[in-house]
């Protein structure tokens, strides 16, 4: 069994959060930060009324058609992400590297779009240490009882959201992987 049995599992929520919410226009720019084979937004394709054009980032070199390849977080601090109506996020831990280089952008650019997000907390593995000392937690803490911080990852990840500015998340969850997304404005 190959080790991407995981890629793309409930394929079908994520396919109906992003149908449901992105911005219905005749073209969209999509950055799929966690792009893989592309499978979500080709099926996406297949559903909209209109054109989509995305531009793909992976780590990984043996990924179909063309894509960034390289470390997504270094791509998001580099880049305009104003030109983008959606940004995609669907990472297989909790993308806070990411999401904290995306309010970097916000906070001083006014950032306009639909961001959605995929976040897994495997059994009791530590949330992202950054997200946590935002959240007011004492890095010593953290950093010696990393278990005692892991429980209700989701609730956390809303407050660190709304430290952020966003209020209202659509969610779609399963146990302990939550798909979600949220609207940033220029205010």
């Amino acid at each position: 069994m190959s080790n991407h049995r995981t890629d793309n599992s409930f394929l079908w929520d994520k396919i109906a959060l992003r149908l449901n919410h992105i911005p219905h226009k005749p073209l969209l720019t999509v950055l799929d930060a966690f792009g893989g084979d592309d499978v979500i937004w080709n099926k996406i394709k297949e559903r909209y009324d209109g054109e989509i054009n995305i531009l793909r980032c992976d780590q990984k070199a043996d990924k179909k058609g063309a894509y960034l390849r390289g470390n997504n977080v270094k791509f998001l601090r580099a880049m305009d992400l104003s030109r983008f109506d959606v940004i995609d996020l669907d990472a297989y831990g909790y993308p806070y590297a990411q999401l904290k280089e995306i309010f970097k952008w916000h906070h001083r650019r006014r950032l306009e779009a639909m961001v959605f997000v995929t976040a897994i907390q495997v059994s009791f593995n530590a949330l992202p240490y950054g997200m946590l000392e935002e959240l007011g937690y004492p890095k010593a803490m953290i950093r010696k009882i990393p278990t005692l911080f892991a429980g209700n990852g989701i609730e956390k990840m809303r407050r660190y959201l709304a430290l952020h500015g966003v209020h209202k998340i659509n969610r779609r969850s399963s146990d302990r992987k939550h798909y979600f997304c949220f609207e940033l404005k220029k205010t």
